[in-house]
């Protein structure tokens, strides 16, 4: 019985072939796109058409068509002939790549953090190529995308190795711009100054003030983000203050462009964490992005 089933369906190749006919419309064309000769083509062709026992081409001297069989049998064949070229393709890329690590990075410490410094993580000749993608949320290592990650969360996530990176610390930054403008410089000024709120850190802001003795300044919240890295784009653009990491602001506060408010810092009980799966192929790779992480987040 498997002998019987396996005669009974077409070889790769000859699907391949036929798809390209049937694309190019042309037995001359699908055999020069494959390193085939014409009459190559077309003897595949007519054993293929044996072995389903329909015409899938008409023929003339100049042109040959897909007859209605044809064109329902591409249809069906396209798929298959697409997915096993992707397939290909994957397994190459995924040997080409053996030295580089698939890295997924929540995406506000990716942003404002980690992609401004890559340069200088690169000037290491013996650093492994990274490929990078932002992410928000959990991550998953089950289906083999990613080599390792960086996450925010409140604790060491479950079932992979981890390094905590950086708690999340949050201090008043404005755009020196907006508070040039409401001749603004203080924590105090508050009640001038509209205030970004974190959706993360619910009730931040009030926790904030109360921490730094001033629990009774009335705070004016001219939006509401989900995001570390959106409040960060939105008080440089000048729409209010913000709670930010000082991590996130290095630059900027250097620049002159933001303004921090007051020297004390406010923990939302998160971190960020520098995961991996315990039995990692890429283990060296995954160790030397570890120890730069650390390392670069002590000097800064």
């Amino acid at each position: 019985m498997k002998r019987s089933l396996h005669l009974a369906l077409p070889s790769i190749d000859s699907l391949i072939v036929f798809e390209q006919a049937a694309h190019f419309l042309s037995f001359t064309k699908a055999g020069q796109h494959l390193g085939l000769t014409q009459s190559a083509v077309s003897r595949q062709m007519i054993d293929l058409e044996a072995l389903l026992q329909v015409a899938l081409f008409t023929r003339d001297k100049r042109r040959v068509q897909l007859t209605p069989a044809g064109g329902e049998f591409r249809e069906m064949v396209r798929p298959i002939v697409r997915d096993l070229r992707s397939a290909t393709l994957r397994m190459r890329f995924r040997q080409a790549q053996t030295g580089v690590l698939n890295l997924s990075v929540a995406a506000s410490f990716c942003n404002l953090w980690l992609i401004p410094r890559l340069p200088r993580y690169y000037r290491d000749e013996a650093a492994p190529r990274v490929n990078v993608t932002p992410h928000v949320g959990a991550v998953r290592f089950g289906d083999g995308q990613f080599d390792a990650a960086i996450v925010n969360a409140d604790r060491p996530p479950p079932d992979c190795e981890s390094i905590r990176l950086l708690d999340i610390e949050l201090a008043p930054y404005g755009a020196t711009a907006l508070l040039a403008e409401l001749k603004a410089g203080r924590l105090q000024d508050l009640p001038r100054i509209p205030a970004l709120d974190l959706r993360e850190g619910e009730g931040a802001w009030l926790t904030y003030l109360s921490q730094v003795g001033l629990p009774h300044i009335p705070v004016d919240y001219v939006g509401s983000n989900s995001m570390l890295w959106v409040n960060h784009e939105a008080a440089l653009a000048g729409l209010g203050i913000a709670l930010l990491p000082s991590h996130f602001v290095e630059r900027e506060v250097t620049q002159g462009r933001l303004v921090r408010l007051h020297p004390a810092t406010f923990s939302i009980g998160r971190s960020y964490y520098y995961c991996w799966p315990s039995h990692q192929a890429k283990s060296e790779a995954v160790q030397h992005l570890g120890n730069w992480l650390k390392d670069s987040l002590v000097e800064s």
